[in-house]
């Protein structure tokens, strides 16, 4: 079956959809993608928007030999350091909003201050992104914020317009870091990640040290019609991208929404 008749089908059975997602949203190696017109609402509410997921990473405990290289890991993690990000999106949009969790961390997770910009040239995986885009986030106002254990926080919402399937930077600065050695991350990320000592949270380039992991950042999500729902995929490694290749996006779960 082509992808194109996959979806097809999906769309025809939309209602069961939505109740499976309900399910399997707790489920180890889930992974949301964002599917417009999957199912139609009647009156006015077509003219309404919701928060909808562009793109997620199911969080996890770092395993310990997945934990960022030394002098990021010591007796706390991503001290005085800065930490990029590159991240694939799904659907287009003109305001997004971030997901950080410190779902397993074992301690509070404070973070300094974030941004978010462009990659150099749209590529995922790179340490470059284009100054010219780059914009602060803030939480509830502040541009800091600390996260208890086992919560997450919501980044304010953000006028940033990005393109269907593109790729955006987040940075992270972490001043103290946190303590002890249990985060909470995405190990699976088959996209690489960039450190650097110090803060540089507004620099056009990090370059020190890299990892094919995600720390802590957990959701995008879009500012999307209510025709726009999110789809999500039950499966196994493959499923989370095992056997696909590094900052390519080739994974089967991004190759199902090629088409739109």
């Amino acid at each position: 079956m082509s992808v194109l008749s996959f979806v097809s089908e999906l769309r025809s059975f939309s209602f069961s959809i939505s109740a499976l997602v309900i399910w399997l949203a707790f489920s180890p190696y889930t992974s949301a993608v964002s599917a417009a017109s999957l199912g139609r609402r009647a009156g006015n509410e077509t003219d309404q928007f919701h928060w909808v997921a562009t793109w997620t990473s199911m969080p996890q405990l770092v395993e310990p030999h997945n934990l960022p290289p030394e002098p990021f890991t010591s007796s706390s993690v991503f001290e005085d350091a800065t930490l990029r990000q590159t991240l694939h999106m799904s659907i287009g949009t003109d305001k997004i909003r971030l997901q950080i969790s410190n779902t397993f961390g074992g301690s509070e997770l404070p973070i300094t201050a974030a941004s978010i910009a462009l990659p150099t040239g749209g590529q995922a995986g790179v340490g470059n992104i284009d100054t010219e885009k780059l914009m602060g986030l803030t939480f509830n106002g502040s541009p800091s914020v600390t996260i208890p254990v086992g919560e997450v926080v919501y980044t304010d919402p953000i006028d940033f317009k990005i393109k269907p399937q593109s790729m955006i930077t987040v940075s992270l600065f972490f001043d103290a870091g946190q303590s002890g050695t249990s985060v909470t991350g995405h190990p699976g990320s088959r996209t690489t990640s960039w450190m650097q000592q110090g803060n540089y949270l507004n620099e056009s380039s990090i370059t020190e040290a890299s990892v094919a992991h995600w720390y802590f950042l957990s959701a995008v999500e879009a500012w999307a019609p209510q025709t726009t729902s999110a789809l999500v995929i039950l499966g196994d490694s493959i499923t989370d991208g095992r056997g696909s290749d590094d900052n390519a996006n080739n994974r089967y779960r991004c190759l199902l929404i090629a088409p739109f």
